[in-house]
C-alpha cells in the first residue's frame, strides 16, 4: 500500500485538476439578468495555501503553502465585467483561460462550457483584507474540508 502522503499527493492532484478545469477551459456564456458581481473580488489573486482539516482520518488533515515563482504559479483574475481568468504557469508554461462568475451573498458561482456542454460549480467564499478564501466544501471521499487562500495581488 502506498503511504498516505503520496495517496493524499495523487487525490490532491485530482482535486486541483478539477478545480483547474473550472478555470482553465476556455468557456462563455450567455447574459444572465440575475448575475451580480461583488467589487471585493474583483482583482487578481495568487494561489499561497491549501487546506484540508476536519478528514475523517486526521492523518490526512494538511496544509500545503503554494510558492508562486516564475515556474510555477496559479491566478484567478475576476473582472467587473463578470468574467475571469484562470493564469496558470506549470513547469514555466503559462496557459490563461476564461470563464464568467456571478456573486450572491457568500457564494461565488463559476460557470464554463466544455464541448457545448454548459458546467457551473457554486464554492463559498470570504474576503478579509487582501485575502481571499474559497471553500470547496466537504469532501464524500475522505470527509475533508478543502479550503484554498488567495491573495491579492
Amino acid at each position: 500500500m502506498l503511504p498516505k502522503s503520496k495517496i493524499m499527493n495523487v487525490y490532491k492532484l485530482l482535486r486541483i485538476t478539477l478545480a483547474l478545469s473550472v478555470l482553465i477551459i476556455t468557456g462563455s456564456c450567455g447574459d444572465d439578468d440575475d448575475a451580480s458581481i461583488d467589487s471585493e473580488i474583483v482583482g487578481t489573486w495568487t494561489f499561497t495555501n491549501d487546506s484540508y482539516s476536519e478528514c475523517t482520518d486526521s492523518e490526512d488533515n494538511i496544509e500545503i503553502e503554494q510558492v508562486c515563482d516564475a515556474d510555477n504559479c496559479s491566478k484567478i483574475r475576476f473582472e467587473s465585467d463578470g468574467t475571469l481568468s484562470g493564469i496558470e504557469t506549470i513547469d514555466g508554461e503559462t496557459e490563461t483561460s476564461t470563464g464568467t462568475f456571478s456573486t450572491n451573498g457568500d457564494e461565488v458561482t463559476l460557470t464554463v462550457v466544455i464541448d457545448n456542454v454548459t458546467f457551473s460549480v457554486v464554492l463559498t467564499y470570504s474576503i478579509s483584507g487582501e485575502v481571499l478564501l474559497l471553500n470547496y466544501g466537504t469532501d464524500e471521499f475522505d470527509g475533508c474540508l478543502n479550503i484554498e487562500t488567495y491573495t491579492k495581488d
